[in-house]
């Protein structure tokens, strides 16, 4: 069974539907610190993102398929250091996204509450995440390289919580990164990216 979370009447309400449901089979299960992550299944990415409860305590991704181009290469597969609100940093790092001295270059900003999967040059999607600490303070990523492609056309998300509860950013726009503020690591934002040839 998955849990959702359902509008009603204003109200959001946690639900229990059979996985094999049409409107939730691309969603991962809610998960938070008291559970093991929730993962992206076989060649699924992340391109979306849902919390639920107080501070946005527990987390499901939306996950699709890669264009048919590009797989997933399982031997880069990774976790990031575990991450959170604290450290709110004004640094910014340039990711260009053909290559480190490319022309296509944005500049975000990189401290301790955000995690970007892979490097400038060899940039990673999300494929799951883990959650430590209350109200899942602490965010853990679980990254994965694309065999072939490259990442373009990247943007940060508008801010979402539980208020929100959920973003979906299309079929080919993948989560490569995720910031994170207010207390309990409360707000998400994401920065996607679509694979072309």
């Amino acid at each position: 069974m998955k849990k959702i979370a359902v509008l009603l009447g204003g109200c959001v309400a946690l639900a229990s539907i059979a996985a094999a449901s049409p409107a939730q089979a691309d969603w991962t299960d809610y998960v938070s610190e008291e559970d093991g992550p929730a993962l992206c299944p076989g060649t699924e990415a992340a391109t979306g993102f849902a919390c639920w409860g107080d501070y946005c305590d527990d987390v499901a991704l939306h996950c699709n398929a890669l264009p048919s181009f590009s797989s997933l290469d399982t031997s880069t597969r990774y976790w990031t250091d575990y991450f959170s609100e604290e450290g709110d940093s004004d640094l910014g790092q340039q990711v260009c996204y053909d290559g480190p001295s490319g022309g296509h270059c944005e500049t975000f900003e990189l401290g301790d509450n955000v995690r970007y999967c892979g490097s400038r040059s060899n940039k990673a999607i999300v494929t799951g995440i883990r959650c430590s600490d209350s109200y899942c303070d602490e965010i853990s990523l679980e990254c994965t390289r694309p065999a072939a492609g490259r990442l373009t056309s990247c943007s940060w998300s508008d801010w979402l919580s539980e208020e929100e509860w959920y973003a979906h950013f299309g079929a080919n726009r993948f989560i490569t990164a995720v910031e994170c503020s207010g207390d309990y690591c409360d707000d998400k934002r994401f920065y996607v990216c679509s694979l072309v040839q």
